[in-house]
């Protein structure tokens, strides 16, 4: 039990603190009374105590050398509920008034009756040593524990019964951290048994019951058991889902916690009053498994602190976990697609995938090159749904679908006031987003130059900026880049980074168009029928030999992308027989198409389009100098592999400078 000390001047005083506080306080602490002008304080017992409380501040230099370092000083502020401040009003202005109190109390009452409103007396009171003034006054200023020290020759004024300030009794409690639900109550009932003083209280006791049950609505509302424990391991607050978990029922408020029923598995945790993060915590068969938490809470300027203890069951957080996931797949923050959902019957798609797997395994940047529809981003989420980061988020941005100016805000967010028309509170980016995970910057081809300078760093430094911020905002991700454009002619040509595009190539991965791996159209064909068929409820029965025969042979220009769609078309115009036939095919792909003829022995197209001769000279002479150089040495030894004279090479290089360009 902790130990309290009362020191006061006069022994009547201190005996009305001591039923106040022993009424309140007496089953949390041990009370003892001290009179400065009587007894010398003990020694022993100071240096032992835990509360000290004083009459006045004065108290403390004649008794801070026998103080303890674990004493908490508390001053007494007092009130007189009974005080008719109305008598007070009716005196006329410079009624000499005499304060029937010690000096240090007298300037106290004076200041709060002027508080008040009270400036129509001119005050006088006791000197130190206890004198009073020789002027002549007109009343005498008095409470019930003074009044028979004054004749009854002057008139009167009555403050009435000295009571300790509620706003002492919750310094005390705080202090001695033993404020709970029946401290309370017993606040309310000593603040209520003031004369006229009931409304005031319970106006307070009312404001504060409301904001108490707002906090329990709030801890209601979260589905995880909660509990708050003092210094002492006494229950300060709770809410019914701790009360679930454990089958508690009647209330807790006061309790030590290993006086709850079914928290001895916790007491071990909880006796070591340190921080916990999703400790496990396993129990006999039959009784759910919990996540434990707990984190001290300081309360305000360092007065201690309470330990709070969040639970939660193991198998409860890992339902959640999987519909998040689920959540999140239709978000764009995770995927649905592994490397066994990739339908593929071709050699060269196999060997990509096999290769794709054993870079997902390597933490490192990857660039994937294929044409538009091919299943780059695909084979993207494939990677890190494999990789190490599948646990975190995977943020997709196409490079070319977003305008320039907003693309840089949206890879790097903003701050509020960046620009004009900014969200308020600013922005994350995506880079930010993805953090711990991975990002896939589809079309980084159609990257403008002033930000490949900006990714460039990125990767290097693995650091991002807001826009119109200063803070440096270190992150950790993994870069998946895809493009369709041949990013080697870019570069040659200045549209694209060369040490970006080193730094984005670290590890290539090439998927082939659909017209080079035709094994793959007829096991598509029947996945998209079906898929579609099931999303539009229509009756599926075949498709005929001659379509499936012109979907293999037409050249997909547009890739898988574009096959899906047609397809999606077919079912939409499939008859009630259920039959895909020539008559469901899109005009596009049912006409003959120029330059399409019959698959050669080695699976590719044999078109009859013809490339003019200048393009493909302009075009050999462009990767040669891109081969040999653009200096004078790397020029003949061009010249010499094309098999023409160096002359030759300048008149026809004339118009080709734009394509050959530097390097």
């Amino acid at each position: 039990m902790k130990k309290m000390v009362l020191f006061t001047y006069r022994p009547e005083i201190g005996k009305i603190y001591y039923d106040d506080l022993s009424l309140l306080f007496g089953g949390y602490m041990e009370i003892r009374t001290c009179f400065l002008n009587e007894e010398e304080p003990s020694a022993e017992y100071l240096s032992h105590a835990d509360i000290i409380l004083v009459s006045n501040s004065e108290i403390i230099n004649k008794i801070h050398y026998l103080i303890g370092e674990q004493a908490k000083i508390v001053t007494i502020d007092f009130s007189y509920p009974e005080m008719n401040i109305e008598q007070m009003r009716k005196f006329p202005a410079g009624t000499y008034a005499l304060m029937c109190f010690d000096p240090f109390i007298s300037r106290k009452m004076i200041s709060l009756l002027y508080e008040q409103g009270i400036n129509n007396f001119i005050w006088l009171y006791p000197r130190e040593d206890g004198k009073v003034p020789d002027t002549e006054y007109d009343v005498v200023v008095v409470d019930d524990y003074s009044q028979n020290l004054f004749d009854d020759l002057k008139p009167v004024i009555s403050l009435g019964n000295r009571k300790i300030a509620f706003s002492t009794l919750l310094k005390i409690a705080q202090e001695a951290d033993i404020f709970n639900k029946e401290l309370e109550n017993m606040f309310l009932r000593y603040c209520c048994s003031y004369k006229g003083a009931s409304t005031l209280v319970n106006n307070i006791y009312n404001d504060m019951s409301a904001f108490h049950s707002q906090i329990r609505l709030i801890l209601d509302y979260i589905d995880s058991g909660i509990i708050i424990l003092s210094e002492r391991m006494e229950v300060v607050e709770y809410n019914s889902r701790f009360m679930d978990l454990f089958h508690v029922t009647g209330e807790l408020y006061g309790k030590k916690i290993e006086e709850v029923p079914g928290t001895g598995e916790l007491l071990t945790y909880i006796e070591k009053r340190k921080s916990y993060r999703n400790k496990l915590i396993m129990y006999p068969a039959g009784k759910a498994s919990l996540v434990f938490n707990m984190e001290c809470i300081i309360r305000g300027d360092n007065q201690g602190c309470n330990y709070m203890i969040i639970l939660q069951e193991a198998e409860e957080i890992e339902n959640k976990s999987h519909s998040l996931k689920r959540q999140l797949s239709t978000k764009g923050y995770t995927s649905k697609y592994r490397f066994s959902d990739i339908r593929t019957e071709s050699p060269a798609m196999i060997s990509c995938i096999k290769k794709a797997e054993r870079i997902a395994r390597i933490d490192k940047t990857t660039l994937i090159m294929g044409e538009s529809g091919t299943g780059k981003e695909l084979v993207a989420t494939a990677i890190w749904k494999a990789s190490d980061r599948r646990d975190n988020r995977f943020i997709a941005i196409n490079c070319g679908a977003i305008p320039e100016p907003l693309l840089e805000s949206e890879l790097f967010g903003y701050v509020k006031g960046a620009f004009t028309g900014a969200d308020p509170n600013g922005r994350m980016g995506k880079f930010e987003l993805a953090n711990k995970g991975v990002i896939f910057l589809d079309e980084i081809g159609d990257m403008p130059l002033y930000l490949q300078v900006k990714l460039l760093r990125v990767i290097q430094e693995r650091k991002i900026t807001r826009i119109g911020s200063n803070q440096v905002i270190p992150i950790d991700v993994r870069i998946i880049a895809a493009t369709n454009k041949d990013l080697k002619e870019m570069m040659y040509n200045n549209k694209f980074r060369e040490d970006l595009y080193y730094r984005l190539n670290v590890i290539p991965l090439k998927i082939a168009p659909l017209r080079e791996r035709r094994e793959d159209i007829r096991e598509l064909v029947y996945y998209f029928a079906k898929r579609y068929a099931s999303l539009f409820g229509k009756n599926l029965q075949k498709i005929s030999e001659e379509t499936m025969e012109h979907l293999y042979e037409y050249p997909w220009y547009g890739n898988i992308r574009e096959l899906e769609n047609t397809v999606e078309f077919m079912i939409n115009m499939m008859e009630e027989d259920g039959v895909l036939n020539m008559g469901t095919l899109p005009a596009n792909i049912s006409e003959p198409q120029p330059g399409v003829g019959k698959t050669g022995a080695s699976g590719t197209v044999v078109t009859d389009m013809v490339t003019p001769l200048r393009e493909l000279e302009r075009s050999e002479i462009a990767k040669a100098i891109r081969i040999y150089g653009n200096d004078t040495e790397g020029k003949k030894q061009a010249a010499k592999k094309l098999g023409i004279g160096l002359a030759t090479l300048y008149r026809k290089m004339e118009g080709t400078d734009d394509t050959a360009g530097k390097r």
